[in-house]
């Protein structure tokens, strides 16, 4: 590597390796410190670095004064305070936890990425957290509030279903759209373009499930003619992908 990619100040080393990444550690010793610099394209092509910014963000993310505010909020000024699986269960009665609802946090990270990317802007922790956070303070973010034993037997019921261990169905542990707090019309027309076919996927099969489930269409107030538009544009276009790789 280049002497020229490396920089000494007062016993700081900062290397930029060949992905793009800049690790900053002290001199002689095994240790170092994680700064928002910039990420060049390079980086996010190896798979094991991508995975790591995303988890590193999301730490950053939930770690933050800005996210224990926006919790506080939801508790106090939204009103989130009752268990949306056991509604006999309330703040007073045991922990309110709030579950990120369809997308998870990582999902947020990766398609603020992508937007990022896409918009010709800087990707960098600090960039990505501060959009993230941005997008749950103007409520677009879907949110349930889930008591802690619920919340983590939802997510054993995840795991089983996607080891397939469950049956399949997740029947114990279904969560109505209608009980989320968020505008996921107005996540999803922001995002439409950066969304990945995993993405794509959550959402198409919750819709399903939730009309196989009701026996109607998800109800207009949350599944708005925005989504309807880009869900009819999004089954065309995957239709005509599999028809050409057949």
């Amino acid at each position: 590597m280049s002497e020229d990619n490396k920089q000494k100040m007062m016993n700081i080393n900062s290397e930029t390796k060949d992905n793009g990444n800049i690790v900053v550690g002290v001199t002689g010793k095994e240790k170092f410190m994680h700064l928002p610099f910039n990420k060049k394209d390079k980086y996010f092509m190896n798979p094991v670095d991508f995975v790591k910014f995303v988890k590193a963000t999301e730490a950053t993310i939930r770690h933050s004064q800005e996210y224990n505010r926006y919790i506080a909020y939801l508790k106090n000024d939204v009103g989130l305070h009752r268990c949306a699986l056991f509604s006999g269960i309330d703040s007073d009665t045991a922990t309110i936890e709030m579950h990120h609802f369809i997308f998870t946090l990582y999902d947020h990270v990766e398609i603020q990425i992508a937007h990022l990317f896409n918009q010709g802007d800087r990707i960098n922790s600090s960039n990505v957290a501060h959009n993230v956070l941005k997008d749950h303070f103007e409520n677009m973010i879907l949110i349930v509030p889930l008591c802690e034993a619920a919340h983590k037997a939802y997510h054993a019921s995840l795991l089983a279903k996607k080891t397939g261990k469950g049956d399949g169905t997740n029947s114990e542990f279904f969560i109505d759209i209608n009980a989320a707090f968020g505008d996921l019309g107005k996540y999803v027309q922001k995002y439409k373009d950066d969304l990945t076919i995993t993405h794509y996927m959550k959402l198409k099969n919750y819709f399903e499930e939730y009309n196989r489930r009701s026996g109607k269409p998800i109800k207009p107030t949350v599944f708005n003619e925005s989504i309807t538009e880009w869900r009819d544009v999004f089954n065309t276009n995957f239709a005509k992908e599999a028809t050409n790789d057949s």
